[in-house]
């Protein structure tokens, strides 16, 4: 599935540019008057990303509503559940929070699960499709992903401040004792 992040935000730098020439603003107008929403004094205009998703979630519900086409997309959510390490639908959501936009191009539930996750929609059939895929999918175990989101949250929060791997010399030892930290080569 194509439409990379690049993509989708020059698209809605291009939709906001026919607001502004629709209102004969100037160019150098702010995008944010366009994208706030109405309770921030904004226009409130749709985003492609909304619209992407809107887009994705009727296609998904269309394909529930037929049995042979619902077997087809289960199988499919079974592959993807597997290439993800999740165990269940709602699980590949929430995975989704760790992963960029250009990561979840592999197939099209992937990408559902990243557009809502992004735009923050939950849907009320992801509990029944999960219910549908329990014979199929063995579950009781916690997935890898579940297990490891934490420490991948955490590397995330480290890496968006700036930080990387510890810069400490070999022979710099630093013992956390509860409340104090000390070095023992002191």
């Amino acid at each position: 599935m194509s439409g990379s992040e690049s993509e989708l935000n020059d698209v809605k730098r291009l939709r906001v540019q026919a607001y502004e020439n629709a209102w004969h603003l100037p160019r150098s107008t702010a995008s944010d008057l366009f994208i706030f929403p109405k309770t921030h004094a904004g226009k409130e205009s749709t985003l492609p990303m909304a619209v992407l998703t809107q887009e994705l979630l009727l296609h998904a519900e269309r394909c529930m509503r037929h049995e042979d086409v619902s077997k087809i997309m289960l199988a499919g959510l079974n592959h993807t559940l597997d290439e993800w390490s999740c165990d269940s639908f709602a699980a590949l959501i929430e995975e989704k929070e760790l992963w960029k936009w250009d990561d979840a191009t592999g197939d099209f539930l992937s990408r559902l699960a990243k557009a809502l996750q992004q735009s923050n929609i939950s849907v009320t059939w992801a509990e029944q499709l999960d219910s549908r895929l329990a014979p199929v999918h063995t579950t009781g175990k916690m997935s890898w992903a579940t297990a490891t989101r934490s420490i991948r949250e955490c590397k995330m929060r480290i890496e968006r401040i700036g930080g990387s791997r510890l810069d400490a010399d070999s022979e710099e030892i630093f013992v956390c004792q509860h409340t104090n930290c000390t070095n023992t080569n002191e």
